[in-house]
């Protein structure tokens, strides 16, 4: 019988291989994740992706602050289990820097946090908008209103007047 002997880190592995018949040989590397690196993690089972910083890994764990996952949902102080339903790829700080700003977050690699970059009043609170002559104005948001809402989610509302200038100063360069 044809043996097959691989030396893999000083260790012989034997395969026995057929007598008459083809074989396949294939060389896929493995990556075992590391505490600091940047991974997207896809459970085989659910079908599902997360993306984070790993802060710590053991032998059956591996830690993170913040996850972000295929629904743009996050997670804070949480762990996946490294075993063989699970799915580790390496990624640059960059592209989960990308994935975080999709989900709505700015992400600071070396402190491991993120802050919304989408302003949200509250209720009550004062806001700015232009009004039909391209002029900041204020008003009391309500966010029971429908009209406030949707100024909002078009991104049409601001915190200040000045931010509010800026807009209708980036406005009437299209004007003119």
């Amino acid at each position: 019988m044809k043996q097959l002997k691989i030396t893999i880190n000083g260790e012989v592995k034997t395969f026995d291989l057929p007598e008459n018949g083809e074989y396949k040989c294939e060389v896929t590397e493995s990556y075992v994740p590391k505490a600091g690196d940047c991974v997207i993690m896809k459970n085989k089972e659910y079908n599902v992706l997360y993306w984070c910083k790993l802060t710590d890994v053991t032998t059956a764990k591996a830690y993170f602050n913040i996850a972000v996952n295929s629904k743009l949902d996050t997670s804070k102080n949480g762990y996946f289990y490294i075993n063989n339903t699970r799915i580790y790829t390496k990624i640059t700080p960059e592209e989960l820097k990308a994935k975080y700003a999709e989900a709505g977050y700015d992400w600071d690699y070396e402190s491991d946090t993120i802050k919304p970059i989408k302003w949200v009043p509250k209720n009550g609170d004062k806001v700015w908008v232009l009004n039909m002559h391209i002029e900041p104005v204020y008003f009391i948001f309500n966010e029971d209103n429908r009209g406030d809402k949707r100024l909002l989610e078009k991104c049409l509302l601001f915190p200040t007047e000045d931010e509010c200038q800026k807009f209708a100063d980036h406005c009437m360069e299209y004007i003119k």
